[in-house]
């Protein structure tokens, strides 16, 4: 049981590293509301990339896609689409490992 919470934290700190740690100034841009309308893409782009997730079997987790796309993605002026499919192209199997180099290498747009 601790094993497998060990794993989750540490898949979880793996995503929120790839999404938020390597770009700075993203979560800021993030929080700000959008005064000119948001990109109602984002939800569904994340979406994806957790069904994406959840469907590999070398997975340890399996992600609520309500905890990790929130509706606020949605609120951002700032088309994330592009990214989550990086992640979904980047997001693999390496035997029974995951394999999240190339996933490693998705920049978050920030425009």
């Amino acid at each position: 049981m601790h094993q497998r919470n060990l794993i989750s934290f540490s898949a979880l700190s793996v995503f929120v590293f790839l999404a938020f740690g390597s770009t700075p100034g993203v979560i800021e841009q993030l929080q700000q509301s959008s005064t000119d309308g948001g990109s109602a893409g984002n939800v569904a782009a994340c979406q994806a990339w957790v069904e994406h997730s959840n469907s590999l079997p070398c997975y340890p987790v399996n992600f609520d896609a309500g905890e990790m796309c929130p509706a606020s993605l949605d609120m951002t002026p700032i088309d994330m689409s592009s990214y989550y499919q990086c992640m979904i192209e980047g997001t693999r199997c390496n035997g029974d490992i995951p394999d999240l180099a190339d996933a490693g290498n998705c920049a978050m747009p920030t425009q």
